[in-house]
């Protein structure tokens, strides 16, 4: 067994009593933080000044608000002597004592990877495109089937993570240049560490290229997909519910078709809530990690929150992952579970990509979620007449959840606790027809004057499949796009 191997195994795999330690610990409240969403007619000033008067010796500061919404991030000063009864008096006052100003209001909590709570880091291997291209996850699935009748053209998958490397190879010409670093507020959301144990673990950068590794599962399975990277957890794989509701909204903004979170909490935050409600109101997806501490409770959000498809790890064999947390109100399960077969082979691995154009193996929840992020791209390249609408999200989810394969009876204790089963990519994709030509928004056959009638319709229109170009708006950059389509289709 070489040093390589050995250290492959280590690393990617912690004992029941290491998970135990570490997901025992709920996530951390941030105490110097509150976030509010004020009701319509509501001044924050006013809230403010009411709020401090209630609560002598308290300051209340905004710190930051999400554009276009009454969604708010404020600082909270607190005396020395404060107590955690103090907090949670503050926490109840926000619930039962401003009802005339606050829709709700809570307290900042932390969230991480999945992977950085169980310390299950990755195996920088000399893995290669090929083990890439054809490892078990596409087999199993039937991804190459699937290829067939739709690559994702004319999508875009938001990858809300630790950043993306869109210079790597495999991911040529497949990013968008209008993602966004909500850590250090640039326009860069680059897949780097910052040569910092910023959590204190003792591990420095430990999930860098977790965001690349998370965008080439879906480029695997969606190769036309276009991918929208947006940087919300530093490169110790940690951040906050704020960053995410900035990471959430933004995707929002910039009209994209599925939204991946490989990130996980035990707190149920409303403002998440309120983002996953707007997300399905245009039909937009998201699909998110259930998480890796072989448990139901505490529920991990955002995947065991309505309107996100929660998703398990299973094995090539479909059976549940042993680190892969599990509840009745996750939708699917996907293949996550990286195994070393035979004299330590590969063939049981989860392969995909790191920064500076490496390939390296892991394994995790946060590894099942993005193959059906890119299903859900898969189908709704088929469907460019669909409007945006609730119902899109709900057709997605049912034939995802509709033709997943039982895997109940390989996974005796767990029945029903896994989803409605193993995604089976090509048969959700053979419900629907062969993908058209990128530009035919009717799905009619033909690029012609009914898509530039289509066009001219969404005009100015953020989610639309008129967007051709995937910047996030319907213009004239696209009506450009496709009179050039309807000359040289």
């Amino acid at each position: 067994m070489t040093t390589r191997l050995l250290a492959s195994l280590l690393a990617i795999s912690l004992s029941a009593t290491a998970w135990a330690d570490t997901c025992a610990v709920p996530s951390q409240r941030l105490d110097d933080r509150l976030i509010v969403r004020l009701l319509p007619g509501s001044e924050l000033a006013t809230f403010l000044a009411v709020f401090e008067s209630d609560h002598p010796g308290v300051a209340v500061t905004l710190v930051e608000s999400v554009p276009g919404r009454s969604i708010h991030l404020l600082a909270l000063q607190t005396p020395p002597d404060y107590t955690p009864a103090d907090f949670l008096a503050v926490a109840d006052d926000l619930d039962d004592s401003y009802g005339a100003f606050l829709d709700w209001g809570e307290f900042l909590y932390a969230n991480e990877t999945p992977e950085g709570t169980t310390g299950s880091t990755f195996v920088d291997h000399p893995a290669s495109a090929g083990l890439y291209k054809n490892q078990y996850a596409t087999s199993v699935t039937g991804t190459t089937a699937a290829h067939a009748r739709s690559s994702g053209a004319g999508t875009v998958v938001a990858v809300l993570d630790t950043g993306v490397d869109l210079d790597h190879p495999a991911l040529a010409g497949r990013g968008l240049p209008y993602g966004w670093d909500f850590m250090d507020n640039d326009s860069d959301p680059d897949d780097t560490g910052d040569t910092i144990d910023n959590d204190g673990d003792g591990l420095v950068d430990e999930m860098t290229g977790h965001g690349t590794f998370v965008a080439g599962l879906v480029s695997l399975v969606a190769p036309e997909a276009w991918i929208l990277p947006i940087r919300v957890l530093d490169s110790d794989g940690n951040g906050d519910m704020w960053v995410l509701v900035r990471g959430f909204f933004y995707a929002i903004d910039h009209g994209v078709e599925v939204i991946n979170v490989s990130i996980t909490s035990t707190y149920h935050s409303e403002a998440i809530g309120d983002a996953l409600i707007e997300a399905a109101a245009v039909g937009i997806v998201v699909v998110a990690a259930a998480g890796n501490c072989d448990r139901a409770e505490p529920r991990t959000f955002p995947a065991m929150k309505g309107r996100a498809i929660g998703v398990a790890a299973t094995d090539a064999g479909d059976v549940r992952g042993a680190f892969s947390n599990f509840s009745d109100r996750l939708d699917l399960s996907a293949p996550g579970v990286t195994k070393f077969l035979g004299n330590l082979g590969l063939n049981g691995a989860i392969v995909s990509l790191l920064p500076g154009g490496d390939y390296a193996i892991w394994q995790g929840t946060s590894m099942a979620a993005p193959i059906v992020s890119g299903a859900v791209a898969l189908i709704r390249a088929q469907h460019p007449e669909w409007a945006a609408t609730e119902a899109v999200r709900l057709a997605i989810t049912d034939r995802l959840t509709a033709t997943a394969v039982n895997i109940d009876g390989l996974n005796p204790g767990y029945e029903g606790q896994l989803g409605s089963g193993r995604i089976d990519i090509a048969a959700a994709v053979e419900l629907g027809p062969i993908a058209p030509a990128r530009g035919d928004l009717n799905a009619d056959g033909a690029i012609n004057v009914l898509d530039l009638i289509q066009m001219m319709v969404h005009m100015g229109l953020t989610h639309s499949s008129a967007d051709l170009n995937g910047d996030g708006t319907v213009d004239s950059q696209d009506m450009a796009d496709l009179l050039l389509l309807w000359v040289n289709p």
